[in-house]
């Protein structure tokens, strides 16, 4: 699978962790994972996948901390970290690609104040998510930029 550039599951009854495995494609440019049950937390290997350009999980069953080692991942274009129950705050290092000088156009997270909380399951530095989403309603917001 050292060639394999594309990798997708979704919209099915696949559960269980990441495999390992799938942190080491060495030409992998975007995984997808939504509407599944997998489950289990996104490895600090990611930092790994330096072709990676899409990352989108969405509707799954991961959890814990976004790992700082997403912010190593340069080429980055969109990533999607929503629906799910990842928790604290969105590494800074991920925030520094959506400068200027990087790619990293989309960053949509669950960064939207929940009512029964009233926090939000993310924690999202002003100007860094495009959009924010909210755990209980699936509703998602688009952010204005903050130039």
């Amino acid at each position: 699978m050292t060639k394999l550039a594309d990798f997708r599951i979704f919209a099915n009854n696949i559960s269980g962790e990441i495999p390992e495995e799938v942190y080491g494609l060495p030409a992998v440019n975007r995984i997808d994972l939504y509407n599944t049950n997998i489950t289990g937390t996104i490895s600090t290997l990611i930092g790994r996948l330096t072709t990676l350009k899409q990352l989108r999980v969405r509707s799954t069953n991961l959890y814990g901390n976004i790992p700082t080692e997403i912010g190593l991942l340069s080429e980055l274009r969109s990533v999607w970290l929503h629906h799910s129950d990842f928790s604290g705050s969105v590494p800074g290092g991920l925030c520094q690609l959506r400068s200027d000088e990087m790619h990293l156009s989309e960053l949509v997270t669950d960064c939207t104040v929940m009512q029964t909380s009233g926090l939000a399951a993310v924690s999202c530095p002003a100007g860094c998510c495009t959009e924010c989403c909210d755990q209980e309603t699936n509703v998602c917001v688009y952010m204005e930029e903050i130039n």
